[in-house]
């Protein structure tokens, strides 16, 4: 099946019977030790709840629908929809703790949308490369000449991640990141684009394997600091494991394709995904308990000079930017 179609099938379907946007808002990410299967099964539930809504055709898209002139373009509503996806599931996985982080079902939920985040950040960066002259001096006049525009967007946004059930937390950090972006593009869209690009550059051409990865934790971070957290990864993986709990089966669907893999063991294979994760400040790390994801932005300032915004690594903001000229794109329409 043809992504298109997937991707409109997809949209029109609910996995769950999720809470409504009020209750999924007020969830909570377990950051605290000794975690129940209950509560992860109602963060899940949340999460699973809120991925679907970003994605439903018929549930987001109502705000920005108010903001602009006229329809976004398929791929552009697809991008901005996957956008805020990637966001939000990262910015999640980064609230809990290690162990809620380790646990089976956010595991195999960070995996099963590898591709779709990696397929988001390539859309993104082709975007973002694309973007003529002429197009950065109409986004900088734009925003000079309505001083309200800017605000318009972040509230849109905000509203659809509320709609969509996003917890508060993610909505603050978003209005402090895009606060941050309108101030940049207020003064110099070439340099806030050209920076995050080469930043993006940089990540992308951080180490992959195993040995690589460790001897470069323990460059930035210190050797003992870096072997701490990579223990207490595997030791709350093994807690895991060791626990007798039905697993929560995947409550959305991936917006990638249908032939996305549907297990983490299955994923393993398939490297080039797994660059989506690093880039949004996820490192994968192959140990003896299987394969592990570490929050690499989460110790000692390893991403410190990478990307790092307030504390969010580079592939969020850019996200955020592509999302917010996207919408600004389409408030103003083509630049003559």
């Amino acid at each position: 099946m043809k992504r298109r179609t997937f991707v409109k099938s997809s949209l029109s379907t609910v996995a769950i019977g999720a809470a409504n946007p009020i209750e999924l808002g007020d969830i909570i990410a377990p950051d605290w030790e000794n975690i129940s299967p209950e509560e992860m099964d109602h963060f899940l539930l949340g999460l699973d709840g809120a991925m679907n809504r970003i994605s439903e055709e018929s549930g987001s898209g109502k705000f920005i629908a108010n903001l602009i002139k006229k329809p976004m373009e398929e791929n552009d509503i697809n991008l901005f929809r996957e956008g805020m996806r990637s966001l939000l599931i990262v910015g999640n996985f980064g609230d809990l703790s290690i162990e809620g982080q380790m646990h089976p079902g956010v595991q195999k939920r960070l995996f099963y949308s590898a591709p779709e985040i990696h397929s988001n950040i390539e859309n993104i960066m082709d975007k973002m490369k694309t973007l003529s002259p002429k197009d950065r001096g109409a986004i900088k006049s734009s925003l000079r000449d309505d001083p309200t525009l800017g605000d318009r967007v972040l509230e849109a946004i905000d509203r659809e991640a509320s709609f969509s059930g996003a917890p508060k937390r993610r909505r603050r950090q978003l209005q402090r990141m895009g606060n941050s972006i309108l101030r940049r593009l207020k003064h110099s869209p070439d340099l806030a684009i050209e920076e995050y690009l080469k930043k993006y550059e940089k990540l992308n051409s951080m180490p992959e394997t195993e040995e690589e990865i460790r001897r470069f934790m323990a460059a930035h971070m210190g050797e003992k600091v870096a072997n701490t957290r990579i223990q207490e990864a595997e030791d709350a993986s093994l807690r895991w494991r060791m626990k007798e709990f039905s697993e929560l089966p995947i409550g959305y669907h991936s917006m990638f394709s249908e032939e996305v893999l549907t297990s983490y063991e299955q994923l393993e294979v398939d490297e080039r995904y797994k660059k989506g994760l690093r880039i949004l400040g996820i490192g994968a790390i192959t140990t003896s308990v299987g394969l592990v994801f570490l929050l690499l932005s989460g110790g000692g300032g390893l991403l410190y000079g990478l990307g790092l915004v307030a504390g969010v690594t580079v592939g969020p903001v850019l996200i955020l930017i592509a999302l917010i000229i996207l919408l600004i794109k389409a408030i103003e329409g083509p630049s003559e």
